[in-house]
């Protein structure tokens, strides 16, 4: 092993107590398939190599090289000059059916993730980002399951529903990397202290400002070298560590932002005007939604409603996209639908059906069934028989 690979090694390894102050992060793999490389990350540790899909081969760290990651030249803006008010904020369009179930869906995502024990010092804000942000932007599906179906293979559907599979998410480096995801003319920055929010939208700003192959929202507007000393040319940001959130409009000699407003504490339910800014970001150019549909009584859009969908849950996902219908109560059956927390040994009910929401295809992220009121049975003890008794110890 060279001596520069054995120094980047040992300091890799060398626990560091400010770590996250550093803006270092724990692992992470990135694939930037612009230019076929493939980046690993850690502690004071950062190695690429070029990525090339069709041998097939494994990748060995011995066959990366180190890099410097790139720091991006920041141009400050006093606090001073940052105006806040509410009216920076996007326009509230979106249908109250849209804005119901996404409320409901974020608030039980967010509350499996706390109840199963992960945190943002473990974990990383990434996963936990990523499963709220595919809540807003609907990238999940529902699957009903009935009590009539359970003599048919379960094992995928027991094992999807694990609390660990809330952390399969793609990881990103934060700074120097400014982690931001554009949707619908739209910036999107998490970050752990909200207190950066100033310095990361300057941040991306300058690297996307002065260079216009970066923008992705409109090549032709930005394809005139000239447009970043327009002082009217904005960009939107929404800035979240998930607990506060915040909305900028940015522009070459200016800044305006919202104050800073409470998402996800941990303790209340979520702020309905953050969700309010996140929907209306994502989804707001296409409201008021005006079609022959809307203008039928609200009893043939109930049944339009019935006949399109497969289940409750379903039902209320087409609702909210169309803004069609009346808002959905969370019942089944005239029950009140109740959130099961996710377990690992799990005795699906052969009375009520249930819900699951699947995010990604890939996993089971919230379930739900009807609740009759009465207490729920007690789950049965573990079985450890199969196991020596000095293995338990």
């Amino acid at each position: 092993m060279p001596d520069w690979w054995q120094n980047r090694y040992d300091r890799a390894k060398t626990p560091r107590a400010n770590a996250a102050l550093n803006g270092d992060t724990p692992l992470v793999w990135t694939i930037d398939f612009d230019q076929d490389r493939v980046f690993y990350d850690r502690d004071g540790f950062h190695l690429v190599r070029e990525l090339n899909t069709s041998d097939g081969r494994p990748l060995r760290l011995r066959q990366f090289k180190p890099y410097v990651p790139l720091k991006l030249s920041s141009r400050p803006t006093t606090a001073s000059s940052a105006i806040c008010s509410r009216e920076v904020a996007p326009q509230d369009v979106i249908p109250k059916q849209l804005f119901d179930l996404v409320y409901r869906i974020t608030s039980d995502y967010e509350l499996n993730w706390r109840e199963a024990g992960y945190n943002v010092e473990d974990y990383g804000l990434t996963q936990l980002a990523m499963g709220v942000l595919s809540c807003f932007t609907l990238n999940f599906q529902s699957l009903t399951i009935h009590p009539n179906q359970l003599h048919w293979n379960m094992r995928n559907w027991r094992e999807g529903v694990c609390p660990e599979k809330l952390l399969h998410w793609r990881a990103w480096p934060s700074p120097q990397i400014v982690p931001a995801i554009y949707l619908n003319g739209v910036y999107f920055i998490f970050t752990e202290r909200i207190s950066d929010a100033m310095s990361l939208v300057n941040d991306h700003y300058v690297d996307v400002a002065f260079d216009p192959s970066k923008h992705i929202a409109d090549t032709d507007f930005f394809s005139d070298t000239t447009w970043c000393c327009n002082p009217t040319c904005n960009i939107t940001y929404i800035v979240t560590s998930i607990t506060h959130i915040q909305v900028y409009r940015k522009a070459q000699r200016s800044v305006k932002c919202t104050p800073v407003e409470p998402f996800f504490d941990g303790q209340n339910p979520p702020s309905e005007i953050a969700v309010r800014w996140m929907l209306n970001a994502i989804h707001g150019d296409a409201y008021p939604l005006t079609t022959r549909i809307h203008k039928l009584p609200l009893e043939l859009q109930e049944m339009i409603l019935d006949y399109a969908s497969g289940g409750e849950i379903d039902r209320a996902y087409y609702a909210g996209i169309l803004g069609l219908g009346i808002p959905f109560e969370w019942k089944s059956g005239g029950m009140p639908l109740k959130r099961l927390k996710l377990s690992k040994n799990r005795k699906i009910s052969e009375t009520f059906h249930e819900q699951q929401i699947h995010f990604w295809n890939n996993f089971v992220g919230i379930t739900y069934q009807p609740d009759d009121g009465r207490a729920p049975s007690r789950s049965p003890e573990p079985d450890f028989s199969e196991y020596e008794e000095d293995e338990l110890l």
